[in-house]
């Protein structure tokens, strides 16, 4: 199924510490939930790259009284992202199973990957939850 993960590889020497300290298990579920925010913030901005919406699909959602924003209108797929970690693993993966066509695209609908997100942002948010893990109390 889909996910979005980082790199932690920047972090090992901090994951090594917090590992030694027991503390990893409380550190990855927040990473983990960063990284959900990370992709529900890909939704809101509608990609990078995503393509737009046809004007025939625009048609047929306003027929319906269907708003414009892509992937978004059930809102099924979006609140299906979940937090997952384990170990030193932390992601923000979905369940539902068409999720993957709009990661990968189709041969008659687009790439619209979801899963792309923001890395720097990201990374800089988990290195500030990594930091206050190692300076705060024990």
């Amino acid at each position: 199924m889909p996910s979005a993960s980082i790199d932690f590889a920047p972090l090992k020497k901090e994951l090594d510490q917090l590992e030694r300290r027991n503390a990893l298990g409380r550190v990855m579920p927040v990473i983990a939930e960063v990284l959900v925010g990370a992709v529900h913030e890909t939704f809101e901005q509608e990609g990078p790259g995503w393509a737009p919406l046809s004007p025939a699909t625009l048609a047929r959602r306003r027929a319906k009284g269907s708003g414009a924003k892509i992937l978004q209108d059930s809102s099924v797929l979006v609140n299906s992202i979940t937090p997952a970690w384990e170990g030193r693993t932390a992601e923000a993966y979905t369940d539902v199973p068409y999720g993957k066509f709009h990661v990968f695209g189709t041969s008659r609908m687009p790439k619209r990957d979801f899963t792309a997100i923001d890395l720097d942002e990201a990374m800089e948010e988990i290195r500030d939850i990594v930091y206050q893990a190692l300076t705060g109390p024990a």
